[in-house]
Parts: structure tokens; C-alpha cells; sequence
């Protein structure tokens, strides 16, 4: 059995690593994010997303790995997202939103909706 600070010496070499590989992709991100700006595409891709979280979360070796891998991906992903729209507001530019604004909602034929659940109500919507 190895010694623990032998053990931890070598994590700490690795999370050092992952730092810098951390690093590297989000100047990499900010790069996707000036292209993005230039050409008018959307930050939040997510069908991109979607595809990259399963190739990655197949990589893993067990389901404990695969799950924890999508996980991190998923925290990557959203701060790279966080990065690139502070690039578009910092060049004075916002995505507009993927839904119309209305003025109003039509009320009429809204229903609240219960789940089997009595205690868990849903918020009122419409048919």
C-alpha cells in the first residue's frame, strides 16, 4: 500500500494538470465566442451539448465514472456559456430570447394542474 502523502502528492500533480488543461479550453472557448459574435450564431448550442455529453460520458469505465464525467461536462460547459456571453455583452451585444414577448396572456381556458401527488401543485397553464 502506498503512503498517503505520496497519494495526495500525486493528486495534487493532477489537479494541477487539469487546471491548466481548464485553462486552455476556456481560451479556446473565448476564441468559439469571438467566431460566434462575428458570424451571428447563438452561444447555446444544444444539440452540440447533448452529443458532446454522450460521447464524452461513454467514456467512462463504470456507471459511477460515466455519471460523474457528464456532471463535470456539464459544469464545463455552463461556465465556457457564462464566458462567452460576457464576451457578447462586453461588445454590446444580447441573444434574443428563443420565445415571443406578449403584451398579455389569455387566461381563458387555463387550468391548474395537479400531479398524482396531492401536495405537489403545478403551476396554471394553458390548453
Amino acid at each position: 500500500m502506498r503512503d498517503l502523502l505520496e497519494l495526495r502528492d500525486e493528486i495534487d500533480q493532477i489537479d494541477s494538470q487539469i487546471v491548466d488543461l481548464y485553462e486552455r479550453r476556456m481560451a479556446i472557448s473565448e476564441e468559439v465566442a469571438e467566431y460566434k459574435i462575428a458570424v451571428g450564431k447563438k452561444v447555446f448550442d444544444k444539440q452540440r451539448e447533448v452529443s458532446k455529453l454522450e460521447t464524452l460520458s461513454r467514456k467512462g469505465t463504470t456507471p459511477f465514472l460515466k455519471h460523474g464525467i457528464r456532471e463535470l461536462f456539464e459544469q464545463i460547459m455552463s461556465m465556457s456559456r457564462k464566458r462567452q456571453y460576457q464576451l457578447l455583452t462586453e461588445h454590446g451585444q444580447t441573444e434574443k430570447p428563443d420565445f415571443k414577448e406578449v403584451d398579455h396572456l389569455n387566461y381563458k381556458n387555463a387550468k391548474n394542474r395537479i400531479s398524482g401527488n396531492r401536495r405537489r401543485v403545478f403551476p396554471a397553464c394553458a390548453e
